[in-house]
């Protein structure tokens, strides 16, 4: 359940395109969101192949862009910005998901002026960003961090029919044996091809 189902801090609408930086489980979630709130084109963006094709071929992306941690920043932005498809390369919104400096910048660099960027990502206590640069764009920033009050509402969006979670799920696992409990932890540990494990407990 991503607090990003909060109207009040979650930019959604069909009129414009969504960037959700990361690929991991929160920004998947936030894409499934997004999607049953009446979001238009969403482009993602993450650093490992593996969940850029989840996003593309699992969860309905419009688009997912393969970040290089070794390359200049203005070159993933400018890759960021073809994906996005717009005029001037930019979106009204942003949902900010890993928490890394650089994806953060990234974010609020791609943000057209008086739009908004969510930060749903935990990132460290010091973030060096620029600020002048928002300031002057009339960017709104906005933090993201409880979940109280969003699961009646993903709740709501399951039963009618306008959310499903089931691409959320990749693996399953019995917990009758110890070793199905241990390969079903490193599963879940490793991440490679994982994203939510679940384990059946009781019979049937």
């Amino acid at each position: 359940v991503p607090p990003a189902t909060r109207p009040a801090r979650s930019p959604y609408s069909a009129l414009i395109p969504l960037l959700v930086t990361g690929a991991g489980p929160i920004a998947l979630a936030t894409l499934l969101v997004a999607r049953a709130l009446g979001a238009g084109r969403v482009v993602l963006t993450d650093v490992r192949a593996e969940r850029v094709s989840a996003a593309t071929e699992r969860f309905g992306a419009d688009a997912c862009v393969l970040i290089d941690p070794s390359a200049d920043e203005e070159v993933n932005r400018r890759a960021i910005a073809d994906a996005l498809a717009t005029p001037d390369g930019l979106c009204d919104a942003a949902v900010e998901c890993t928490g890394f400096s650089s994806s953060i910048r990234n974010a609020l660099s791609l943000v057209r002026s008086g739009g908004t960027m969510c930060c749903v990502g935990l990132h460290d206590d010091r973030v060096d960003l620029p600020l002048l640069e928002a300031n002057v764009r009339e960017v709104d920033i906005r933090g993201i961090f409880r979940y109280r009050n969003t699961y009646p509402k993903v709740i709501m969006l399951m039963a009618a029919g306008k959310l499903d979670a089931t691409p959320m799920i990749t693996h399953r696992f019995d917990c009758d044996t110890q070793e199905r409990l241990i390969e079903g932890f490193e599963t879940a540990r490793s991440g490679k091809d994982a994203i939510k494990v679940m384990f059946k407990l009781g019979a049937d």
